[in-house]
């Protein structure tokens, strides 16, 4: 009986990983266009404004290890630039964000990250569609940069325009959402 328990154990726990990949639709990276981008984009109604790109290839590593080498996933920044964590513990997944963005006020208290300040983040990015720098921002109470890739298929509608939305409709605080597209880019050639 232990070994037929076993057995379907490890049946699961290696065709587990297909299963998930087609409940969430994950595909394997492939290298993306901004018109490629962009016509996924349009497929899932995914806002094209503040859509961005990391610059070079050699930043790609830089970039995904802002983001925990997790996407989707997010970095935070207050209205000084400081970077800020929504997360209790530091392993705790990005499911926090659900709940933090719409509690937050100009008051917010939140705990300060390490890592790359806002100026040092974004020379890492430009914009998706006319590929010039993220120059100086707009006033705002905090700046979400978002990651998210075509690959990552059904977390973008669940997790990234859910946030997007929560995000534009919060009353007590200005918040400004980036999304920082990560897959590999043709451009890069």
């Amino acid at each position: 009986m232990k070994i037929k328990s076993l057995l379907v154990l490890l049946i699961f726990s290696y065709s587990c990983n297909p299963i998930m990949k087609t409940i969430y639709g994950i595909k394997d990276p492939q290298e993306e266009t901004k018109e490629s981008l962009n016509k996924y984009m349009s497929s899932i109604s995914m806002s094209y404004e503040n859509s961005l790109v990391v610059n070079k290839k050699g930043k790609y590593n830089i970039v995904l290890d802002d983001f925990k080498k997790n996407i989707p996933e997010s970095v935070l920044f207050d209205s000084t630039g400081k970077r800020l964590t929504y997360k209790k513990e530091e392993q705790d997944c990005n499911a926090g964000l659900f709940a933090t963005i719409p509690e937050l006020t100009i008051n917010s208290s939140l705990k300060e990250e390490k890592g790359s300040d806002l100026e040092e983040f974004k020379s890492n990015l430009i914009y998706l569609d006319n590929e010039k720098s993220v120059g100086n921002l707009p006033k705002a109470d905090f700046y979400l940069f978002i990651s998210w890739a075509r690959f990552v298929g059904k977390l973008n509608k669940d997790h990234v325009k859910v946030w997007e939305k929560l995000a534009k409709d919060n009353p007590n605080a200005k918040i400004i959402v980036f999304k920082v597209n990560m897959d590999m880019q043709k451009r890069w050639e």
